[in-house]
């Protein structure tokens, strides 16, 4: 009964990040003709896949996502140390363009995209690692070293998938397309790791998430004039030797920091904080 229930939150969760996506499209295709500013356009899409987001999530776990433990925040946070040098990188790289190009765009559209950002963030993470990774832990074992693991692979491959919908966006070829999913998919377990080593703290990795995010878009060009097409089609341009470069850069640290010597104290302190709640 309990592995049935436990397969049907998996069922549960990849709907409501296949429907939740859908809503975002849908309100793309059929709100862009109402706007003129593609930024403002970009933003009210976002926040519609937001709220979309966050009622599947109060439908689903009533918000339990979003509980966290703060004694392993404070122990766990340094797993995230390779994303906040990667971050420093990409924030140098964005504050070299900013500097040389200029910001093309009024400021009430940096605003609206700098907004938009965060709303990824949230939306992403909660759907792919709130939901998704801690449905698939449940299944295969809540206190199990694979459980765990394949929390963390599987989610961060379906998070990795979904990125091939950008093919379908005039202006990207689905090799490009095809190394920002690869790339994706290998973010998303190190996301994932990330999330595990700090107790699940959901609100950590989203603000990661987002930070991240804006600092490689402003540093492909976004805020000079560039477009997201463009964005994903200069990573393309980098070749397969990009994408194996993202999954060795986070694939080797998402390993590590799931080794069994540090992951079982993880698992074992969650364990006693549910027999305690």
């Amino acid at each position: 009964m309990d592995k049935r229930k436990e397969g049907a939150g998996i069922i549960k969760a990849v709907a409501a990040c296949a429907v939740s996506l859908g809503i975002y499209k849908a309100a793309g295709m059929l709100l862009s003709p109402l706007f003129r500013d593609d930024y403002l356009a970009a933003f009210v899409y976002q926040l519609i896949f937001a709220a979309a987001a966050a009622v599947f999530v109060w439908l689903i776990s009533k918000n339990t996502v979003y509980r966290s433990s703060s004694a392993l925040l404070r122990s766990g946070w340094p797993s995230a140390a390779l994303f906040i040098v990667v971050f420093a990188i990409s924030g140098f790289r964005a504050v070299a363009v900013v500097y040389v190009n200029g910001v093309a765009i009024p400021w009430y559209d940096a605003v609206f995209w700098a907004v938009q950002m965060a709303l990824v963030g949230y939306c992403e993470e909660s759907l792919f690692r709130g939901l998704l990774q801690n449905a698939v832990h449940r299944f295969f074992g809540e206190n199990t070293l694979l459980g765990a693991r394949l929390g963390v692979v599987i989610a961060g491959a379906v998070f990795g998938a979904v990125h091939l919908m950008n093919s379908l966006i005039p202006g990207v070829s689905l090799m490009s397309a095809l190394i920002q999913a690869a790339g994706a998919a290998f973010v998303g377990m190190y996301l994932g790791a990330i999330y595990l080593r700090t107790g699940k703290c959901l609100w950590f990795v989203v603000a990661i998430h987002a930070l991240n995010d804006a600092a490689a878009t402003v540093g492909g060009g976004i805020l000079s004039g560039s477009s997201m097409e463009s964005v994903v089609e200069l990573l393309g341009s980098m070749g397969p030797y990009a994408a194996l470069c993202i999954m060795a850069v986070y694939g080797i640290p998402t390993v590590i920091i799931l080794r069994k010597t540090k992951l079982r104290p993880v698992l074992d302190a969650m364990a006693y904080e549910r027999a305690q709640a």
